[in-house]
């Protein structure tokens, strides 16, 4: 049984409202509908999981972008601000409407909520290794952007990031997963190896070049992405964090 990448993000709705036997419930009912019976049902589900974006709902991705430079100037200065996490949790039993993705890197120290003082549901947030989007990753990126209608993603790097360092050293990875990390990167520090850059320069500059490469990448690979983002509808705006006064910068 093949499902309509519409049916599907439905259905990955659903799983934050009743749980997996949500799912199972609504497969076996597929099973039995028509195909007008299957549009509406999962038109349906569709309304439950995610209220309709309205052009008033809207927000522009300056404003987001502004919120978020906002939010990071209160993590630098230590004063961030008080959270009602327990009403915010209640309330977003019934679903999530997150307008800004960050892609970022799984380094324990970059953590995006805190680093843009974001309370529970403000942020989908999608981390690995480098901050590159795999084929699962960038599935994550998509729902968000279709089925949940965020218009801001942050692809986030940071200062002496360890895939980037490994890419740069050129030694042979021990695994075959660490490996595929490495040579995700790899094309963002040749240009810098021709121009000369080598050790702790090549890490640094790599680091942005990475960043970019990752943009580029997640627009190439999606088809959704791609034309949310010639519809007006989606920004990607790179950025890199520096670890030691916590700041978040944006990179041409």
């Amino acid at each position: 049984m093949t499902l309509s990448r519409r049916q599907f993000t439905s259905l990955l709705g659903l799983t934050t409202l009743g749980g997996y036997a949500s799912v199972a419930y609504a497969l076996s009912e597929k099973k039995e509908a028509t195909h007008e019976e299957k549009e509406a049902t999962n038109d349906k589900k569709s309304v439950k999981a995610t209220t309709p974006v309205t052009d008033d709902d809207k927000i522009s991705y300056e404003r987001l972008w502004i919120d978020l430079l906002a939010g990071n100037k209160r993590f630098v200065s230590g004063t961030p601000q008080a959270r009602e996490l327990i009403k915010t949790r209640q309330e977003l039993v019934e679903g999530q409407h997150p307008r800004v993705i960050v892609l970022g890197c799984a380094d324990s120290r970059v953590s995006p909520e805190l680093v843009f003082d974001k309370n529970l549901g403000d942020l989908f947030v999608v981390r690995t290794a480098g901050n590159i989007a795999d084929p699962i990753a960038l599935g994550s990126i998509e729902y968000a952007v279709e089925h949940l209608h965020a218009s801001l993603l942050v692809v986030l790097g940071h200062e002496k990031c360890g895939a980037v360092a490994a890419a740069a050293a050129g030694g042979k990875m021990p695994t075959p997963n660490l490996e595929a990390i490495v040579k995700k990167i790899t094309p963002a520090l040749k240009p810098l190896q021709q121009g000369g850059a080598s050790g702790d320069l090549l890490t640094s500059l790599g680091v942005e070049a990475n960043v970019r490469l990752s943009a580029r990448d997640l627009v190439k690979n999606s088809e959704i992405l791609r034309h949310e983002l010639d519809a007006g509808k989606l920004t990607v705006i790179p950025a890199v964090y520096r670890l030691a006064n916590g700041e978040v910068n944006r990179i041409g």
